[in-house]
């Protein structure tokens, strides 16, 4: 958030500017008579000469918006017929679009992160408690429901085969359908 100081005489005015920047999940009735809701993703970044635009189309692609614009604390979005205006305030944004359909309300929310659909998610970590086995080229930690293999059991091979039918908490983080060992500890017993 900026902060502007504005001097009037002796009286000093601390002012808060809201930046409209990120990326925010926007809801908004659809249909006719808003038979449901629909989220729009607006990427704002800040330009030189103002602030650009990209937003989720109907076909779930990101599109460049045609126009936006922002003056402390309305942000203004053109898409093609399309015209969204919200009030933001803090990470929360509120106001409208108007389009062929009509005007429909809108909230928004700004994402903690910087993700769309399709970006690469941060990596899940966790702990498997489990027995390890030997698997198929390597070795697996076998929990109570999934076995799962590693795919860096060559880095731990001299552990994993000296704890080969012992339980073990393993942290690590989660690749696709394996796990990215970190540590290996013997589960105490009990």
């Amino acid at each position: 958030m900026l902060v502007e100081i504005l001097s009037l005489g002796s009286l000093l005015l601390v002012r808060s500017a809201e930046v409209p920047t990120g990326n925010w999940n926007m809801t908004l009735k659809v249909g006719h008579r808003g038979e449901g809701l629909r989220t729009v993703v607006l990427e704002v970044r800040e330009t030189d000469d103002g602030y650009s635009g990209r937003l989720t189309s109907m076909q779930n692609r990101m599109v460049d918006a045609d126009e936006v614009t922002f003056d402390g604390t309305t942000l203004t979005v053109v898409y093609g017929s399309y015209r969204y205006q919200l009030r933001v305030e803090g990470d929360t944004a509120n106001g409208t679009v108007a389009s062929p359909a009509g005007t429909q309300e809108v909230k928004a929310k700004r994402q903690s992160t910087q993700l769309f659909a399709g970006d690469e998610p941060p990596p899940y970590q966790k702990i498997w408690s489990g027995r390890i086995e030997r698997a198929e080229g390597g070795f697996a930690v076998a929990t109570r429901r999934h076995r799962f293999e590693f795919t860096n059991a060559d880095a731990f091979r001299d552990q994993l085969e000296g704890l080969v039918g012992q339980e073990v908490e393993i942290s690590g983080l989660w690749r696709v359908d394996r796990i990215e060992i970190q540590a290996i500890e013997l589960r105490p017993p009990g």
